[in-house]
């Protein structure tokens, strides 16, 4: 259907208007939004589409095409890990740099703002944590070059469906219900500007006209840059952030290799990049979790496995899949395996109340993957020790499961057991050697803790599992094979600095 070289042409003109390296990598999205939107406009061939984009407002149609192949999967608080750590780690510390500066502005821009799910979700979260300190004078400027999707976003109205799994707390706070739908009140909706802008031709100085951003979030959009793009776009973040700023990037974008004056700081489950202040050097920082912090509805996630919210329990009480299971008709007899590899499939999709289904089925069975299963959702929405209790009956049925020490290992973290933790990480390990994830971790706490040579041989081990292995990995919980590598390429560099 399609020529090559037109192809070529097609991809040359979105990389010099977009700066956008459609290469082998999205070549299928290419393809597949290509086919899509040649039917909406009932052209029947490329060459037509090529001929429609050359004599007519060529930007406003590649606008179209463009953010089709790099939207990606959009939801509220995606990736929550990361918004976690701005309510409890970045924006107490921007606060309290206000108070003492006698500012009370906050400002901020999600770059790349698609139908409107992230600015709206960033709004949530610094009502949540600045209303109770009585800063309420948020400005959260939010840009796409897709103008349809932004007029969309204007309205912050979205179908029932796709709050599904918000928490309550949100919903009756945040939201109004519109019959089958439900609209973001006007007074969240009036923190957000929105603005078509595309980052590869527009000028910067028009989104800081009302002045530099406190936090920029742009998250999965900068992987679909070539490199001279992607350099140029965070350097052109750099000029827009105030002193020691924050830096927001999707897991598979890195600034490994860049002289991109931020630091990267570590938190638990995730990490993000602050702007060096002064003549400070790049390096790296890690925060301690708060004290006597209530978490109440955006909760710790583990790192392995991101929830978008919390997940519905197992049963009305947390206790109920414990006890015996009442006997299904023949005809719902799922074999275990299915179940667990359906239930799992769910999970890595973030689709916790149809994954915690399948799981159900399994606990009535007695199935330890079934327990194992709920203990990685209870895990999830930070129920430790009820997730710990199915751990518990998942081991009394089968004590040789990698996962489940590898869950082991995530809750002994979060108590900052480091001992525990390792110990964990390491029996999943022997259990399955080419559990990536799991390496990933031990890694991630031997950084963390100074054991650098530990750390190494850890990070080796991703490496070579990645490239010598399948391309999918088991419980990546959206890290993807490249972000993995290129967080393992930058850490043995530190190390190797740090040991110098």
């Amino acid at each position: 259907m399609f020529r090559t070289e037109q192809i070529a042409q097609l991809q040359k003109i979105i990389l010099e208007l977009y700066g956008l390296s459609l290469g082998d990598n999205h070549l299928n999205d290419l393809l597949n939004s290509l086919r899509k939107r040649m039917a909406e406009l009932e052209l029947g061939s490329l060459s037509d589409y090529l001929l429609l984009i050359q004599n007519r407002t060529r930007s406003e149609e590649l606008d179209h095409l463009v953010s089709q192949i790099t939207v990606g999967e959009t939801s509220f608080f995606r990736t929550p890990p990361q918004f976690w750590a701005l309510r409890d780690f970045v924006l107490p510390e921007m606060a309290r740099r206000k108070r003492e500066s006698g500012e009370r502005h906050f400002r901020f821009l999600s770059a790349g703002c698609a139908t409107g799910e992230e600015p709206y979700s960033l709004a949530v979260a610094a009502l949540e944590a600045l209303k109770p300190l009585g800063m309420t004078e948020i400005k959260i400027v939010a840009c796409d070059v897709n103008r349809a999707f932004l007029e969309e976003a204007k309205t912050g109205l979205y179908p029932a469906k796709d709050l599904k799994n918000l928490d309550e707390h949100f919903k009756t706070r945040y939201f109004e219900e519109k019959g089958r739908h439900f609209q973001l009140k006007k007074s969240v909706r009036d923190l957000v500007q929105f603005a078509h802008f595309n980052l590869a031709r527009d000028d910067f100085n028009l989104l800081v006209i009302g002045g530099l951003f406190d936090a920029i979030f742009c998250r999965n959009v900068l992987i679909y840059f070539d490199r001279k793009m992607f350099e140029k776009t965070v350097d052109h973040f750099h000029h827009m952030l105030e002193n020691r700023g924050y830096l927001f990037l999707g897991y598979s974008e890195s600034l490994f290799g860049l002289d991109s004056k931020f630091d990267c700081i570590y938190v638990p489950n995730t990490f993000y990049y602050q702007k060096i202040a002064g003549k400070e050097k790049a390096g790296t920082r890690e925060f301690k979790l708060p004290t006597a912090k209530k978490a109440e509805a955006l909760k710790p996630h583990t790192a392995a496995s991101p929830a978008r919210n919390k997940p519905r329990p197992a049963k009305t009480a947390a206790d109920a899949a414990l006890k015996p299971a009442s006997k299904k008709p023949a005809a719902e007899n799922i074999p275990a395996d299915k179940l667990w590899e359906k239930g799992l499939e769910l999970f890595e999709k973030e689709e916790y109340e149809r994954a915690a289904a399948q799981f159900e089925k399994m606990v009535e069975a007695k199935s330890p993957r079934g327990y194992l299963g709920m203990a990685f959702i209870l895990a999830n929405q930070g129920e430790n020790a009820q997730s710990q209790k199915y751990l518990n009956e998942s081991f009394k049925r089968d004590s040789l499961m990698p996962e489940g020490y590898y869950l082991l290992g995530l809750l002994a973290e979060r108590k900052e057991e480091w001992e525990k933790a390792i110990e964990n990480y390491q029996k999943a390990i022997f259990l399955k050697s080419d559990f990536t994830i799991a390496h990933f971790n031990l890694a991630s706490l031997y950084f963390r803790l100074y054991e650098f040579p530990s750390a190494q041989r850890e990070l080796k081990a991703v490496k070579e599992i990645l490239q010598n292995g399948s391309p999918k990995i088991y419980l990546a919980g959206g890290w993807t094979p490249k972000a993995l590598l290129d967080w393992a390429d930058s850490h043995l560099q530190k190390i190797q600095e740090l040991r110098k």
